[in-house]
C-alpha cells in the first residue's frame, strides 16, 4: 500500500530542493534520493494502480534495454521540466527534449539550439538546423551536431495499457567529430505538441534513453 506521511515528506522537500543550486547534487536533492529510493523499494513494476495513487507527476524511464525506473516531477516552469529518480539521477527537459543531466557517469551538461518547436516542425513537415553539445565527466564543449526533423505520421503507443494515437517526429543528430550518430524519436499529441514519449541519446557514452509519461503534470 502507497505510505501517505513518507509521500508527502518526500514531495515537500523536492519542492524545497526546486531552489537549490542544481549545479551540483545538493543536500536537499540528497535527501530527496534517499526518502524516495526507501520508499519505492519494493516496487518491483511500475503499474498503472500505482502511478494512480501518487497524487504527482510521474514518468517510466529506462537506458537501452535497462528495466524501467519511474521519475517524479521535481519542478515544472513553462516548458520547462526536471525529474528526480529514487539512484540520484536528475533530467532537465524543455519542450520534450532532455538538455541537460545530474548524476550520470557522463553528463550531458548543457545544449545550445535554435528556439524550434514541435510545432513548427509539424507545420514545414521537416526542418534541418544546427545544435551544440557539452558534456561533463569526459569534458567536451561546444560539440557541434547537426540534426535533421521530419514528420513520420501517426502511430499508436501503449503506456501502462492506455493505447494512445500519436504524431511520430524522428530527428537525425550526427556530430561528425565523434562520429555520433543517432536517430531520436518523440511521440507526440497532435493537437496540444505534449510530448508523451521518448526515444533519446543524449550522450554518446550511453545508451538512447526511453521517456514515457505515466502521469501527465497539470499545465
Amino acid at each position: 500500500m502507497i505510505n501517505f506521511k513518507r509521500l508527502n515528506i518526500l514531495m515537500s522537500i523536492i519542492l524545497l530542493a526546486s531552489c537549490a543550486n542544481q549545479k551540483i547534487i545538493s543536500s536537499s536533492f540528497t535527501t530527496t534520493f534517499d526518502l524516495f529510493k526507501d520508499y519505492f523499494k519494493d516496487e518491483d513494476l511500475i503499474s498503472k494502480e500505482l502511478v494512480s495513487q501518487i497524487p504527482y507527476a510521474s514518468a517510466a524511464l529506462s537506458f537501452g534495454d535497462n528495466k524501467e525506473s519511474l521519475v517524479i516531477l521535481e519542478s515544472l516552469n513553462q516548458d520547462n521540466f526536471v525529474w528526480v529518480s529514487a539512484d540520484r539521477k536528475v533530467f532537465f527537459m524543455k519542450d520534450g527534449r532532455i538538455n541537460r543531466t545530474i548524476g550520470m557517469p557522463s553528463n550531458l551538461y548543457y545544449v545550445e539550439r535554435p528556439v524550434i518547436n514541435f510545432k513548427q516542425i509539424i507545420d514545414k513537415g521537416a526542418i534541418s538546423y544546427i545544435s551544440y553539445y557539452s558534456f561533463r565527466q569526459t569534458t567536451l564543449n561546444n560539440l557541434t551536431v547537426n540534426i535533421k526533423a521530419k514528420v513520420v505520421g501517426l502511430r499508436n503507443i501503449n503506456i501502462l495499457g492506455d493505447e494512445k494515437r500519436l504524431l511520430l517526429i524522428e530527428e537525425e543528430i550526427y556530430g561528425k567529430v565523434i562520429g555520433w550518430e543517432h536517430t531520436n524519436k518523440y511521440w507526440i499529441d497532435p493537437d496540444t505538441y505534449f510530448v508523451w514519449a521518448s526515444e533519446q541519446s543524449i550522450n554518446p557514452k550511453l545508451p538512447p534513453v526511453s521517456f514515457k509519461i505515466t502521469k501527465k503534470p497539470a499545465m
